[in-house]
């Protein structure tokens, strides 16, 4: 599953062409059939203004192999409302109700809720007494019909003036009544003139004469899922979470998991090089496929120079005889400097030592074609 929103609608590129179809999915079916219906009529209503609605933010969530995309969570801060996953959120109380029947609630106990809100909203609820973070909240435990807070010395406890629990009906009159008015606050808002949302991903073709004369392979490790018809997804990230980022106009694409295809070389058996081993991760030819890649458009797709981080290394070395390994911080450096390449494939002007081409979208089955090596002949002992 990929995660988008109207001002990020990057994950459509693994749509490969293909329009997303909008399809209801209830994220509080388990709470009452009240709710569950009004939970309906809220995601139809926001859908009509093509999800623009005047403090009100969604969030989608995309299936690429089927095109179908659904409202993953919907907020509205100042409201202090949120649908998201099995959690809905009005104001003052956070509250969970799942297949199986457990369940929580979170009860606002702050000293001013305005002020507090974000805090609440956002941030981490639990064990909140461990962490030795402001009492914010208690915690109450869905017990068949009720919420109870159960003693925890990692969580906050109840004072002698604030409720040990709630009904699990009292508490989904509460959220009905307040849904009521979230679904009041979207009809307020005119329904635009008949138009269709449509999300739908550029179709970036191939304009650099320098790239069209290459071509791209690509190898699969059969050991994360067999089958030659199969697309390929993302895997390594190029930047690791956590490690600096370069200050370049991709860096937000950094942290994303990549697919590393070679230019102009077709190799039977990977090697066992810290190259490969860095992008591909190969072990022998036994469980790895090569493909040639004939994208059918070139949406995100950049090329890279490899060869930075090796001579880094090597020259690091070099003028270090005495050391044995590289720290933390100078492999940070080092993979943000080979980062810092990261062109986009119709910008490149040819001038990199060892390029490579990456991309972040899903390459498709007839995208792929397996290239088939003649079986080696064992050698007579």
């Amino acid at each position: 599953m990929n995660y988008f929103t109207l001002e990020n609608q990057t994950e459509l590129i693994n749509l490969h062409g293909r329009k997303p179809i909008y399809e209801h999915k209830s994220r509080a079916e388990y709470f009452s059939e009240k709710i569950h219906s009004l939970e309906i009529k809220i995601f139809d209503e926001f859908y009509k203004r093509n999800y623009e609605v005047p403090g009100f933010h969604a969030e989608f969530c995309l299936n690429p192999n089927d095109a179908k995309y659904y409202i993953w969570k919907l907020e509205n801060l100042d409201m202090g409302f949120r649908i998201s996953s099995d959690n809905v959120w009005i104001p003052q109380k956070s509250v969970s109700v799942y297949k199986d029947g457990s369940g929580s609630l979170d009860l606002f106990v702050g000293k001013k809720w305005e002020k507090e809100k974000e805090e609440f909203m956002n941030g981490r609820l639990f064990h909140r007494n461990m962490d030795k973070k402001s009492r914010i909240n208690l915690h109450y435990h869905l017990r068949t019909a009720s919420f109870i807070h159960e003693e925890d010395s990692r969580e906050h406890s109840p004072n002698s003036d604030e409720p040990t629990y709630f009904s699990m009906s009292g508490v989904c009159k509460e959220i009905e009544k307040y849904l009521q008015k979230v679904l009041d606050k979207i009809m307020e808002h005119p329904v635009p003139e008949p138009k269709q949302m449509i999300f739908e991903p550029e179709h970036i073709q191939l304009t650099n004469d320098i790239v069209k004369k290459m071509k791209l392979y690509v190898f699969k490790d059969l050991r994360y899922g067999r089958g030659s018809e199969d697309k390929i997804i993302p895997g390594k990230r190029l930047m690791c979470l956590g490690e600096k980022l370069p200050d370049h106009p991709e860096k937000d694409q950094m942290h994303e998991g990549f697919v590393y295809m070679e230019i102009d070389k077709m190799l039977e058996e990977p090697g066992d090089t810290s190259f490969y081993e860095s992008f591909f991760g190969f072990g022998s030819e036994k469980t790895t496929e090569t493909y040639e890649v004939n994208p059918t458009n070139y949406n995100n797709f950049w090329i890279i120079d490899v060869s930075v981080f090796p001579e880094l290394k090597a020259a690091w070395f070099k003028d270090n005889p005495k050391e044995t390994r590289l720290t933390d911080k100078l492999v940070d450096e080092f993979k943000g400097a080979q980062a810092n390449t990261m062109v986009r494939i119709n910008e490149y002007k040819g001038d990199y030592k060892t390029p490579i081409v990456i991309t972040n979208r899903i390459l498709w089955p007839d995208e792929l074609r397996l290239i088939k090596f003649p079986k080696k002949k064992k050698q007579k002992a």
